[in-house]
This record gives structure tokens, sequence and C-alpha cells, in this order.
């Protein structure tokens, strides 16, 4: 059961949207991607709840997400990593820091490898110019 980082940011994030309206404002506002397809359709999922009701609790989320196909599973998933009741928001905010890592890392990764395939000199010269800005980010971790 080896769970990558970026993934248990992604399942500690969404573990504290169950019952904080705060971390969903959190993720409203800062997260922009969420790597993990399922995670990202929870994560919207939840969003989307609470900005229609005001206020997020898992026993209201689960009667609402038992329209959507395997998301009450998920839910059980993450509820079961059993985490503390209370974070702090410099925890939420280290998640989801850690999300944005990721992003910006699979972003140099792609542009490093259209870079590799570009034949147009000055498309070269774009590419490596938004690889340098992502490297100055990632190395600033001014990710906001």
């Amino acid at each position: 059961n080896d769970i990558d980082k970026y993934d248990k940011a992604q399942m500690y994030l969404i573990y504290y949207m169950f019952d904080n309206d705060y971390v969903v404002r959190m993720y409203d506002e800062k997260v922009t991607f969420m790597p993990n397809d399922n995670y990202r359709k929870l994560a919207a999922y939840i969003s989307c709840f609470y900005k229609e009701n005001g206020f997020v609790n898992v026993a209201d989320l689960m009667t609402y997400l038992s329209n959507y196909d395997g998301m009450n599973k998920l839910v059980n998933e993450i509820l079961s990593l059993d985490l503390k009741d209370k974070c702090t928001k410099n925890e939420i905010n280290d998640y989801i820091f850690t999300i944005k890592d990721y992003n910006i890392k699979n972003e140099i990764s792609r542009l490093q490898i259209e870079l590799n395939n570009e034949t147009d000199s000055l498309k070269k010269v774009e590419l490596a110019q938004k690889i340098m800005n992502l490297r100055m980010m990632e190395q600033e971790k001014i990710y906001d």
C-alpha cells in the first residue's frame, strides 16, 4: 500500500473538505488541478455541493454523491484514513502546495518533451523560457 506524497496530499485535502467549509474555500481559491482523475472529480463534487448548499458534511455529501458512480466507495476509502479531526490552515496549505508542486513538475516534463521535438528555433526559445519560469517558481516555492 505504497501511496506517494502527491496522492496522499490529495486524499488528505479531500478528507478535510468533507467537514470543513474553509478547506473547501481554500481548495476553490488555490487548487487549479488535482492530478488524480477520481480525486479531481470528488473534490469538484464537494465544491459544487458547498456552492449549492453553503455547508459541507459527510452524511449529506454521501447522499449527494450516491448519484455519481463509484464516488461513495472513494469517500469510504478516504474516510478510512481516519486522520485527526482538526487540521491547521498550514497543514492544508502544505497539501495544496504538494499538489501544485506535482503539477509544475509535470508541466516541466511535458514542455521538455515538446522542446525536444520542436524544430522551429523561435518556438524552442519560447518553450525554454516557459520551462525556465516554471523552474524558478519551483525553486522559489511561489505557487500562489
